[in-house]
């Protein structure tokens, strides 16, 4: 058995497969837990060395290397298949960082969207009305995926694998329009819980609560962790929401601030807990109802002890400007170096915005101040004044900007 992007934490699962003889091959890239796991192998990211352009992958691209490697082995070429466009929409969907082979991939296999041969990719990009344009990161990341991800939240995942594998192009059609109808349900219902979820968060904020734990019996459990991103993002606090699943249960995804490591919060709560995975960023548990004010309680004294130093607010307001100087710095040093006023970054990755965008923003920021009037972005990474700004990251990170900084504070500090 080969599990893709899950398994690292399925004890029960493992101990089974060993019991039956089953030899488990685990690619997986959430948090490797402190016990020793009894299987054939693992692959993971952590696992490679420290300079290792796999060491971003997401569990889509563990898969991918892993099926590029063997079809090497068998003298197959994997680029006749769909699994390179697979790899894309993975990697952008799971908000991977573009670095290393993800970048390199990217670059090479986006371009190839378009020319698929993929039924149901086509059907997709066509009522999307994108297949006849150049795809970009955001009409993955923004209309591609989503739409993927409403059929596996809300409703039976076999409709899109029965979508991606169907050759009858009337069934493919009433696929895609399957799936159209489900995102569309997938919304109202996202709309409704965070609305609720938004009540609830506003009580805690003003209670001084610094994780936010949200809990109603009757939210959809698919849906909970896009709400929960929403929630994180407003308020820039660790926030859970949890719906009651199907056993009776409790459900939980967590999404973080990026101030705290969700994963390790759970594991100092491991013994109210039924199960828990994922990595720093975002995680799910299960948990029995009477556990649950002990861990509204618990992560809340985790928060406090770990943002005793850290300012989480601009101006006293939850809301936080999404755009840090040092993710700026990387940026525009990546435009200075080669150029590329296109590439490919989303929301999430390590970059917060389009390269474009944070161009203008930083041309008409940095014209306000100086004598430039005009910085064209084509011209941009050739231009020495403001060069002088943004090419040694390393200096600019050594003035003190940190990723609490705005990226307003930091063009502040580095025009003065």
């Amino acid at each position: 058995v080969i599990t893709v992007d899950n398994g690292i934490s399925a004890f029960a699962a493992i101990k089974k497969s060993v019991d039956l003889g089953i030899d488990l091959i685990i690619t997986d890239h959430h948090k490797i837990p402190d016990k020793k796991l009894n299987i054939f192998s693992l692959i993971h990211p952590e696992k490679t060395p420290i300079n290792s352009p796999y060491k971003y992958l997401a569990g889509v691209g563990i898969a991918y290397l892993l099926a590029k490697n063997i079809c090497e082995k068998i003298d197959f070429d994997i680029n006749i298949t769909t699994a390179n466009i697979f790899f894309c929409i993975g990697t952008i969907a799971d908000m991977a960082p573009l670095k290393g082979a993800n970048r390199k991939w990217l670059k090479e296999c986006l371009p190839k969207i378009n020319s698929t041969t993929n039924k149901g990719i086509k059907s997709i990009m066509k009522k999307l009305s994108i297949h006849n344009v150049d795809i970009t990161s955001d009409d993955i990341g923004f209309k591609i995926a989503p739409l993927i991800n409403a059929v596996g939240r809300i409703g039976d995942p076999n409709l899109i694998i029965d979508l991606f594998t169907n050759k009858s192009n009337d069934s493919v059609v009433k696929l895609t329009n399957d799936c159209f109808n489900m995102n569309r349900e997938r919304k109202r219902l996202t709309s409704l819980v965070e609305q609720e979820a938004l009540e609830i968060a506003v009580s805690e904020y003003r209670s001084d609560r610094k994780f936010l734990v949200l809990t109603k019996r009757e939210w959809h459990p698919g849906i909970i962790g896009i709400v929960a991103a929403r929630i994180a993002e407003k308020f820039n606090l660790p926030t859970a929401l949890l719906a009651q699943a199907n056993d009776g249960n409790f459900r939980g995804s967590i999404r973080s601030n990026n101030k705290l490591m969700v994963n390790q919060a759970l594991a100092e709560c491991d013994d109210l807990l039924i199960a828990h995975g994922g990595h720093s960023a975002a995680a799910g548990f299960s948990i029995k109802n009477e556990n649950i004010y002990k861990l509204r309680e618990k992560l809340n004294q985790i928060a406090n002890r770990e943002f005793k130093d850290i300012n989480l607010y601009n101006n006293g307001s939850p809301y936080r400007d999404v755009m840090y100087v040092k993710d700026v710095c990387r940026a525009i040093k990546l435009v200075i170096d080669t150029g590329e006023l296109n590439t490919i970054y989303n929301i999430g990755s390590g970059y917060p915005t389009q390269v474009g965008e944070i161009i203008n923003f930083v041309k008409d920021y940095i014209s306000s101040k100086s004598q430039i009037n005009t910085i064209e972005p084509p011209e941009f990474h050739k231009n020495v004044q403001v060069q002088d700004f943004w090419m040694d990251v390393g200096k600019i990170e050594s003035l003190g900007f940190v990723p609490e900084f705005t990226l307003e504070e930091g063009l502040k500090n580095i025009c003065q």
